[in-house]
């Protein structure tokens, strides 16, 4: 497979760093999204950025700069999500934004802006991972 500019939300997590690691191991180009847990590499190849996912301008500046250092983001892997796991009656509204904040909102502002590079370099993949 040609070598992609791959950019994946939550990698800092359990299962973001078992992908990470593997398209890592395949030679891709990665951007390691990140929150509160910052993410370390010395592959010239592997960017790390924090951005505050509930922000649609962080979101914006974060692609931006990807944009910049790689000329294209040809996959998106939205793989960052939180669950504030609790019964509905006890769950309170800021909990429920935030977690609508994380597993939908971000997830459709991405996608939202990174489809003109996508567009523009005729190729794009957006993979959306769920759990719980």
């Amino acid at each position: 497979m040609e070598k992609k500019v791959i950019l994946i939300t939550g990698a800092s997590g359990a299962l973001g760093k078992q992908i990470a690691a593997y398209l890592e191991s395949q030679g891709h180009a990665l951007i390691l999204h990140y929150f509160q847990h910052p993410i370390r590499s010395e592959n010239p190849n592997v960017m790390t950025i924090a951005c505050d996912l509930r922000i649609p301008s962080e979101m914006e500046e974060m692609i931006n700069q990807v944009i910049l250092r790689f000329g294209r983001i040809d996959v998106l892997i939205n793989n960052a999500g939180i669950s504030k796991s609790n019964v509905a009656w006890k769950t309170t509204a800021e909990a429920w934004r935030q977690t609508m904040q994380i597993n939908l909102d971000a997830p459709f502002f991405l996608s939202q802006a990174v489809i003109p590079s996508m567009r523009a370099h005729a190729f794009g993949r957006i993979i959306n991972i769920t759990s719980v």
